[in-house]
């Protein structure tokens, strides 16, 4: 179901352009649409489950299934909105089903898509993006299974959803973060929150410089409550989430032990963060890492600033903006870049 965040019905949404962002989450998918109409514009947002079924394992298989009832659900969050032929539609797909790896150069694509294939195990086709690096002898690559982007566009085409492009996060990550109004410094670092492993982005003079793949998540932390007290995926969460946004410890539903686990896995991530930090600045050498960036998450992100801020020297800040008169939560922070990019 769609929550407004603006005065007006989206069943109002006729004869304008309308603009849709959808994340596509380990997790959750999160769902923005933005509508200009002369001089109006207004926001709504919605999110909904990816995978139906989440009782016994974190990652369900991709699937025609699967991709099938996840249009099903996009479609009905946006089903208000009458007029489509206005439509620009972009989405983006977790990092869990993309992969970023440094491989040895290839003269051509086709060279390029054999060394990666047999560095991954796996030969079938894969949208693939090499990055500018100056390493002379080795090339960083971004990519992700054809199969899956092309499932997922087809069963959103087929719903009147037809996705203009199916984008990287790290890159929507950083236009999230031109959509600021604070200017951006000479290195800055924005640490995506999410369900499985966080990504995180090094930007160096507008540009991004690094991407890596942090170990831990909100799947991680909440594991011992599903493993140790049977919890479902959902439920585990909700204990998390509660936890984490407790303002005092005895408010919190959380045993010692899951407490315990929650700062280490903290920990753990503090670690890899601050590593990321003297890396940048190691390789920009008399530049200093300003602020670090916290998108996505639900409603423990408070609870995260506040820990990972005790582990770290560099100044940590929820991404959050006023868009249109709305404040526009950090858990939509790559969903609003998507849509932003087609109004």
């Amino acid at each position: 179901m769609i929550t407004l965040l603006a005065p007006r019905k989206l069943a109002s949404w006729t004869s304008a352009k309308t603009a849709i962002g959808i994340d596509i989450g380990q997790f959750e998918t999160k769902i923005v649409a933005l509508q200009s109409k002369k001089l109006t514009r207004e926001l709504a947002v919605a999110t909904v489950y990816t995978f139906e079924d989440q009782s016994e394992e974190a990652t369900p298989s991709w699937n025609s299934k699967t991709i099938s009832a996840l249009a099903d659900r996009i479609q009905l969050a946006t089903k208000t909105i009458r007029d489509r032929r206005s439509w620009k539609v972009r989405a983006a797909i977790s990092m869990e089903w993309c992969d970023y790896r440094s491989i040895f150069r290839e003269e051509n694509s086709q060279s390029l898509a054999a060394k990666l294939g047999q560095a991954l195990q796996d030969t079938r086709p894969r949208t693939i993006v090499a990055l500018p690096d100056a390493d002379q002898k080795k090339i960083r690559v971004f990519s992700t299974s054809e199969e899956q982007l092309v499932g997922i566009g087809d069963a959103l085409h087929a719903r009147k959803l037809t996705p203009e492009s199916i984008d990287g996060i790290p890159w929507c990550l950083y236009r999230a973060r031109r959509l600021l109004d604070t200017p951006i410094a000479d290195l800055e670092i924005i640490l995506d929150w999410s369900f499985g492993k966080p990504t995180l982005v090094c930007v160096a003079d507008g540009k991004i410089q690094c991407i890596r793949r942090l170990c831990g998540g909100l799947g991680e932390m909440s594991r011992p409550q599903m493993t140790e007290h049977h919890l479902s995926i959902r439920e585990s969460i909700r204990w998390l989430q509660h936890t984490l946004s407790a303002s005092e410890p005895k408010e919190s539903v959380g045993n010692f032990e899951g407490q315990d686990w929650i700062n280490d896995c903290c920990s753990r991530i503090a670690d890899q963060l601050n590593t990321s930090i003297e890396f940048m600045q190691w390789k920009n050498p008399g530049k200093r890492v300003s602020r670090v960036w916290l998108t996505g998450g639900g409603a423990e992100t408070s609870g995260l600033v506040d820990r990972f801020q005790a582990l770290t020297t560099v100044p940590i800040h929820v991404w959050q903006t006023d868009l249109f008169g709305t404040q526009v939560t950090p858990k939509y922070a790559v969903a609003v870049a998507l849509a932003m990019k087609g109004l």
